[in-house]
């Protein structure tokens, strides 16, 4: 093989109208603009969830409060009545809280890495 037969002017160039580069160029594109979008729809989401809270708390008769998931750790909220001290409502439920610890703990073990 004689390696100076190749030069730049016998390479092809690549073919942008192939749709497997044209979905890797879109891609590329996306992941250029996503992190402005996706930084202004969370600070977005937080604020009307702050607004929510405001709103269930101003009159006294809940109270929300924060904590983390020992196990999961995993932000918690519990909106509790504030006459009888008990959890009304938790996000995530208990329920979903062990899902998640489960799920964790069979992450690896569904695909076999070992050949």
């Amino acid at each position: 093989m004689d390696i100076d037969a190749i030069n730049p002017a016998t390479v092809s160039q690549p073919r942008i109208n192939e749709p497997a580069q044209q979905v890797t160029l879109k891609r590329q594109a996306n992941q250029q603009q996503a992190p402005a979008s996706s930084e202004e729809e969370s600070k977005s989401q937080s604020e009307e969830l702050l607004k929510q809270i405001k709103a269930i708390t101003e009159d006294g008769t809940y109270n929300v409060s924060f904590s983390r998931d020992s196990n999961t750790n995993r932000m918690v909220v519990n909106i509790i009545d504030s006459k009888t001290n008990k959890v009304i409502r938790q996000i995530p439920s208990e329920s979903a809280l062990i899902l998640n610890k489960s799920l964790s703990e069979l992450k690896g073990n569904i695909v076999n890495i070992v050949s």
